[in-house]
Parts: structure tokens; sequence; C-alpha cells
């Protein structure tokens, strides 16, 4: 979810220092129901064969392929073309941003509508430039792409004020209540990756695992991906030993590469290391090569280089999402929705697990249902 060395994935709040090591528990686990659908028991680690079937059920649902599920009402966005649409990126130079706006770009024009991008090049004090510029230019609508609206309350409320919906993307749970100024989230469900994450790590391990986690604290969403990564990893194989290590934004390209090769020599037995977004991995792949590790490399995201890595057996499994085009024009029809006071529905991210075994030849086959979804778009709006 983020470049490679400016990450991406999402909320801005206040970072919590630099390579600060943490021993993590957590609480829940897989539900029944999944854990019901147990596989084969296989020799176990220090979680035991119950552990391994729960870990392998859970992660062999993960893998399944998502559906597409589209807002199930028209909308005439012809009613308002010509609206001018604002979307204010959290970083360009970050590829998931850049590749989300160039979505919405795309989205307002196949309905009509006009984009004015401004770049927060990660800096709060440029995200609320940015709302505060798209006020004063009388802004039709305005999409968050990954910027904390608590950030910049201050200018969502004059634009609240103005009468100008603003959407916001990726941070934060499905189900998590509207910020003042916000009338609608583009959410995905990051505690669930985690979750699955965990799964498959335990299952591929056979609950013997020792796994290193980088992560990124200061995007909110991804704490919640630690919430169910942490929680899941505990309750299914509590012997299982498990570090994370935080990385401040500004050093990720040093940290990351030097932090993976200090834990790996701190502890070889480290067999699992997961990235919590994607553009982690190119530090830290190299690291462990050097190193002459064979930990196993995880990510979240699936980037196209990530998958080709999957493909190539330099990383070993990602939580991939369909493509990231689709958030900007899912904010987009947010947005129409909101201008013609029609019910607003978010529309969820999904994602899921990819492996060696079951990566398709192509990107495109990892979420065949969303191979058209521009055109189910436009026909939603009644654009051709």
């Amino acid at each position: 979810m983020l470049s490679a060395h400016r990450n991406k994935p999402l909320v801005v709040a206040l970072a919590l220092g630099v390579g600060m090591l943490l021993s993590l528990s957590g609480l829940g686990g897989v539900a029944a129901g999944k854990a019901a659908a147990a596989g084969v028991r296989l020799a176990a680690g220090a979680g035991g064969s119950k552990c391994v079937s729960q870990a392998q059920a859970f992660a062999t649902q993960a893998k399944a392929p998502e559906a597409f599920n589209p807002p199930s009402r028209p909308v005439d966005m012809s009613k308002i073309r010509g609206a001018d649409v604002w979307i204010i990126s959290v970083d360009q130079a970050d590829s998931f941003d850049a590749e989300e706006t160039s979505g919405a770009v795309a989205a307002a024009a196949a309905a009509g509508l006009k984009s004015t991008v401004f770049d927060g090049q990660g800096q709060t004090t440029l995200f609320n430039q940015g709302v505060s510029e798209a006020v004063a230019a009388h802004a039709s609508g305005i999409i968050l792409e990954g910027i904390d609206p608590h950030l910049v309350s201050g200018p969502l409320a004059q634009a609240k004020a103005a009468g100008i919906p603003a959407v916001d993307t990726f941070n934060g749970p499905p189900g998590q209540a509207l910020e003042t100024g916000i009338v609608a989230h583009v959410p995905a469900n990051y505690a669930l990756g985690g979750k699955e994450v965990a799964a498959w790590i335990l299952g591929n391990s056979k609950c013997d695992a020792d796994t290193l986690v980088f992560n990124a604290p200061v995007f909110s969403i991804l704490k919640s991906t630690m919430q169910g990564f942490s929680a899941e990893y505990k309750k299914l194989c509590p012997q299982c030993k498990l570090t994370v290590r935080n990385i401040d934004l500004p050093t990720l390209a040093t940290e990351l590469p030097s932090g993976t090769s200090e834990s790996l020599r701190a502890d070889p037995s480290i067999n699992y290391i997961f990235g919590t977004f994607d553009a982690m991995i190119p530090d830290i792949l190299p690291a462990v090569q050097q190193s002459g590790s064979k930990a196993k490399i995880v990510g979240h995201d699936g980037l196209p280089a990530n998958l080709q890595w999957i493909r190539q057996g330099l990383q070993a499994a990602d939580v991939a999402l369909p493509p990231i085009q689709i958030l900007g024009w899912a904010g987009v029809d947010l947005i129409g929705r909101a201008l013609l006071h029609q019910p607003l529905t978010p529309y969820v991210m999904p994602g899921r697990i990819v492996d060696k075994k079951n990566i398709p030849s192509t990107d495109a086959a990892v979420f065949p249902a969303f191979a058209h979804y521009q055109t189910v778009y436009k026909h939603i709006w009644g654009v051709h």
C-alpha cells in the first residue's frame, strides 16, 4: 500500500519512534465456522495439531477469489456534469496512492466531471492546505486519499459549512464512525487481512513460527492490521515467538535493511518476516538474501512487483487487493451520490491470500470478477 520508500496505506497520525521493538500478545482468533473447516492434520510444532488444522483451514478459505459487489442503485451523473472533484492525495510519490489517484481522475472523466489533484507529499500542513484550497475554489466534492480526517478537522469543518461533501479512503475498518465533514468511507478490512496473514504463516510453518513484523504505526489502518495479526497469531499459537519492529517513515529506506539484518543476527531462528505493506518488501528482501537466511517474506496489498516476486519464489505470500484504481472509482461514485442526495453505501475493498500454489500467471486473474469494473461503473452512472 505504499511506495517503496515513502509508504502509503493511508492514515497519518503521530509516529511512535524509530526501531522500537515490541513483543505482542493478543486475543481473538479464528471464527468457529472457519475452524470447523479443518483440513489435513500434519506434524505440528509449538502450537500443536489443533493450531495447524485451524490455521490451514482459515488460510485456505482466505485464498478463495472475491466477488465484485458494485453499487446496486444507479446514479445519473449527467445531472452533475462539470462538477469539480478535488482529490487530496497523501503522497504522489507513493505508488499505491498514485494508482488510486489515477483511478479517481479516470472515473471523474468518465462521469463527465472535472478533477483537481493536490499532492499532500506526506505533510500534515499540506493536507490542510489542500482541503482549504478546495473550499476556497468552491469544489463540488473532496476525496481524502489515505489522510486521517482528524488531521484536517478545521478545513473539513469549513467544507461542511460550505456544503461540500468529503469522502475518505483507507482510513479505518468498515463501520467506523464518520468524522465531521466526512459523508462516507471507502474502507478495507485490514484487521481481517492481518488475521489471514497470521493464519497463513502458522499453517505454512505447521505452527512452528518465529515471526518478525515490520510496521509503520503512523498509519492508523495498519493498527487494525496489527490488531488482527497479533490476536490471531497468539490465539492459535501462544508459544510461537512474535517480534514487532516499528519503523518511522522518514527513515524507512534505511531502517528496513538495517533492521532486518540486525534482527536476523540477533535471532537466527526467525523463519517468517511480515511487512505490513508491500512497499516495505524491496528493502527487506535484499537484507534477507545477504544474510543467508531462509526466512519467508509475506506482504500486504498485492502490488504488481510483489505478485511477480511470489511467482519467482522471492516472496512467499501476500494479501492481494483488487486493482487499486477501483478506490478512485468508488470515491467518485460516492461523491456523485452525495451531490444528488442519494443513500451512501461504502464500498469495502476485499482481499485475498496468494502464494506460489494459487497465484495466477497474470495479475488480472487474481481478481477475475473485477476485470471490467470500469464498464460496470459507467453502466451504473448511465454513461458510455
